[in-house]
Parts: structure tokens; sequence; C-alpha cells
């Protein structure tokens, strides 16, 4: 790190010392130029908020923690391309998975060809993914497509016998901590995508192989999205009913009632929180246009076979990270690594 770094980054986990069978996945939201723009940031510097600037910073964290797999969020591709990141990325031993779909929230998925071979990628619009959920009620259409937000899906070959492991970079939608009912369908229609792709590539097995989601899920572990990924139950309570999204509490209890659980058929694991025994105060502190927003939000969860968590990259207490972006982090999020180890 930085020898002005406000903190030097640890691994926790029995595979924090690293080894040559771990895969490193991290994700990372990177703050699209466009929101720098419209929020100010009155307490950065110009340069600080300059895309040279930013895209240099992002590319030295990941220098860091030598990550093999990266799914970022939030990428102006216009911006990036007008600094040298392409050509430094390839220089890292990268290549790129982008995506034919550009918005101020579009996706990029980066990995080490030594690692990870691609096999196949789809990136979709999440309310086009939320349309093959059974039951599917054309009316929750509005709610569901609003911003532009996707997914893009990627089924990479590992070494040797390895299972195909499938990887979904997502961002679900910001609605400062509203509107669970439809982050629960962008979820729950992800998952349903991804496992579909897993199973594609069972091969003789039989069974898919590690499926991971990773991204922004504007969602804190206290509200329903996580509840209903981590396997416990998401009922359709008062909760959803306020929260503005009717059709969407509608769409799900269809999805229910169709053989599509709110709770899925296998609890998936946050990384982090496996191996740290809880998930961090914050992955997001920012103060923006819409006053402070503070939560944990972004996250790396897995399932399916073949893969379990090891490590985890420890994220800096709050107090070290109040008012992102700064000169140290370039973004309003910080990126969340982890390593998975074979099983």
């Amino acid at each position: 790190a930085d020898s002005w770094s406000p903190y030097r980054r640890e691994w926790a986990g029995p595979g924090a010392g690293g080894g040559p069978d771990l895969l490193t996945v991290c994700t990372y939201n990177i703050l699209n130029e466009k929101f720098v723009h419209l929020a100010g940031y009155e307490y950065c510097s110009p340069e600080l908020k300059t895309s040279a600037f930013r895209w240099r910073r992002i590319v030295a964290e990941l220098a860091e923690f030598q990550a093999d797999l990266v799914g970022f969020q939030e990428v102006n591709y216009e911006a990036m391309a007008a600094t040298d990141t392409c050509d430094r990325l390839k220089a890292m031993g990268y290549r790129c998975v982008s995506s034919p779909i550009e918005s101020s929230v579009a996706l990029l998925t980066i990995y080490r060809p030594e690692r990870l071979t691609v096999l196949e990628s789809r990136t979709a619009l999440l309310h086009v993914l939320a349309a093959d959920l059974p039951g599917f009620r054309a009316d929750a259409l509005p709610e569901l497509s609003a911003g532009g937000y996707s997914a893009q899906l990627t089924a990479f070959r590992q070494p040797g016998d390895s299972p195909v492991l499938v990887a979904a970079n997502l961002h679900a939608r910001w609605e400062n901590f509203a509107k669970p009912a439809v982050k629960r369908l962008q979820l729950l229609a992800v998952w349903r995508a991804a496992v579909a792709m897993a199973t594609s590539h069972a091969g003789l097995c039989g069974r898919p192989g590690p499926v991971l989601l990773l991204g922004d899920f504007n969602s804190r572990p206290l509200d329903s999205p996580y509840a209903m990924l981590s396997g416990r139950r998401a009922e359709v309570g008062d909760a959803d009913e306020a929260d503005e999204s009717p059709e969407c509490v509608k769409q799900f209890a269809a999805a229910a009632a169709a053989g599509c659980s709110g709770q899925l058929s296998q609890p998936l694991l946050s990384v982090y929180a496996t191996v740290t025994g809880g998930e961090p105060p914050s992955t997001s502190h920012c103060v923006d246009i819409d006053g402070e927003s503070f939560g944990c939000l972004d996250y790396v969860w897995l399932g399916g076979h073949g893969l379990r968590p090891a490590a985890a990259l420890l994220l800096p207490p709050p107090e070290l990270v109040k008012n992102l972006p700064d000169e140290r982090f370039p973004s309003d999020h910080l990126p969340v690594a982890v390593r998975l180890a074979p099983c």
C-alpha cells in the first residue's frame, strides 16, 4: 500500500496468506462520472474528481490484492477510454468482458486468463430476466425497468477438472434502501438465470458448479433482499406494502405461488460474513446530493458446488473512510475482495 494510506489492508481467514489454489474475487462500484458531477463532492479537490486520477487509483487498488476476477459497477466506458486504463489492465494480465448495455450503471467484468477462460457471457437488463419468472405480471414492468439496471453473467472454465464457475456481476436498483420488493425480484431473477447457465455447463456430473453473485445490491444486512439470499424467509409484509411497489409485491407473491419460492432452495453464503463472522459496518459512506449515505451494500455471494470461502480483505472502520471519495479511495464505495478455495 502507499506510505500515506490511512490504513494498511489485512486479510482474515484460513486463506489469508494466499496460495496458488485460491481464487481472489472482487466487487467494486467505482462511481460513474455522471454521479461525480451531479453530487459535486465539494470536499474533494478538482483533481480527485477527474477520470484520469480516479482510474489510476482504481488500478492501483487492484494491484494491491491481485484479484483474479473483478466485477465493476457504474462504469463510464467513454471516460474510461479517454484514459490509459485499458492498456494498464492489459499489462497487468487482465482481459475484459465489456457490456453492450451502456448506462450510468453499466457493468464491466475483468479476469486473468491464466486462471479463468470465458465459455459464455450474457448481459441482460434485470427486468428482462424478471420476465422469465413464473407467474410474471406485466404490470410490474414499470417499477422493474426503471434505471436501466442490469446483470452480466459469465461462465468460466477453471484449470484442470474443476467445475465451471458462473459469476453474475450486478447492480440492483438504488432507492435509498426503499423498494425491497423490487430488489428481491431483481435478485431472484439474476440467481435463477445464473443457476440456469451453471446447469447448462454441468456436464456429466449433473449438478452445477459454483455460482457467484457479486455487485452493488443496494440492500443492507437487515433488509429483506439480504434475508432472501441468506436463507431467512423473506415474507411480504408491511415494509414492502409501504415501499410504493404494490405491483412488485404482487409479482413476488405470484412467483412464489408458481413454485418460485422467496426462500432460495439453497441459501447462499456471503463470503465476507462467513469468513469474519459478520458484514462490515459499511462499504459505502459519502455525503452527496441525497445527504449522508452509509451502509453495507456490496457483497460477494457464493452458491453451488466446488468452492468455499477462504479469506476476506478486511474493510476499514467507518471513521477512517468518512466522506468518500478521497485521495485514497476514488469511489463512494469500497472494493470488497475475498478468496475462495476448491472443495
